[in-house]
């Protein structure tokens, strides 16, 4: 109770001893709970998470205000060399921490946890032991990754947006590919239609196989009328790269107009490119049941 009335009174609040206490008291509370879960006891899971989050937060606010020229323009570090080993030593447990709230649905526990992991990692406390996404993958494969989906669980977008960049930056195609859909349906929840249709026809150059942003972005040409500027986007992309999606789509707006004889040769090409192309072949019949059920419409006046 102490501490936390020097922590806000304008006497002590700048004073990187108020914060270094603050945070000796939350790592023994932390301590406290982590002798229990040694030893088997049943121990407090939410306090145990949430003072090791306090004292990640407090030693790092400690070597903030450490860093600030005394009168005499001297920086004193005296508390950085034990606390960078706390935060060092037990920052992985805000993943574990995030994980729990997680899996308990509490989902703004754990973007915050998942959250500080991440932020931690740049702080000039840490500086020395180079924690980049690069060299840490848990920091793009659970906290960023988590977090977005944290966010968007909570219903909350610009929770979901904070840490997205990073989550980008996993070497795991299957996450990069989810991270990337995630980014683009989150845009199109905050109505951001434009930046939508954008990472959607990025998508597809980038990844033309995932039915996620072609299926889309067909959608959206076909049910605002605006066909042209998808058969335009088609053409482009297979001059860049003529593959048998691209012919597929051409196909599927031909057919829409109709124009059945146009989208059966595009769907031809497709096949062609591909031969296990099932749903060009799909679309293929559709045509060719629409072109034999036109040639018998124009029979039916004749005596």
């Amino acid at each position: 109770n102490l501490i936390q009335q020097a922590m806000v009174n304008v006497h002590t609040k700048d004073n990187p001893d108020t914060w270094n206490v603050a945070g000796q008291i939350q790592q023994k509370l932390y301590m406290k709970e982590a002798e229990k879960l040694y030893l088997g006891q049943p121990y407090d899971t939410v306090a145990f998470y949430s003072s090791l989050a306090n004292m990640c937060e407090y030693f790092v606010k400690c070597d903030e205000l450490e860093q600030i020229p005394n009168a005499k323009g001297v920086v004193a570090m005296k508390y950085r060399p034990a606390n960078k080993e706390q935060i060092n030593t037990n920052r992985p447990n805000l993943l574990n921490g995030g994980i729990f709230h997680y899996n308990k649905g509490q989902y703004r526990e754990a973007h915050n946890l998942f959250s500080q992991y991440i932020a931690t990692a740049s702080a000039p406390i840490l500086a020395e032991y180079n924690i980049t996404p690069e060299t840490d993958e848990y920091m793009t494969d659970i906290a960023a990754y988590y977090s977005v989906q944290a966010g968007l669980q909570a219903g909350d977008n610009n929770l979901a947006m904070k840490n997205i960049d990073i989550a980008k930056l996993s070497k795991d195609p299957e996450m990069s590919a989810s991270i990337h859909r995630l980014e683009a349906s989150t845009y199109l929840n905050m109505g951001d239609s434009v930046k939508w249709i954008e990472l959607l026809k990025a998508g597809v150059e980038r990844n033309p196989e995932d039915q996620y942003y072609y299926s889309n972005l067909i959608s959206y040409y076909v049910n605002n009328g605006n066909t042209d500027e998808l058969m335009i986007f088609a053409d482009e992309m297979l001059e860049k790269n003529p593959l048998p999606i691209f012919h597929f789509v051409k196909g599927f707006i031909y057919q829409n107009m109709p124009d059945y004889e146009n989208a059966v040769e595009e769907y031809k090409i497709a096949i062609e490119q591909d031969p296990n192309y099932v749903g060009a072949y799909r679309n293929l019949g559709i045509c060719y049941c629409q072109l034999a059920q036109n040639a018998s419409d124009k029979m039916t006046g004749l005596n």
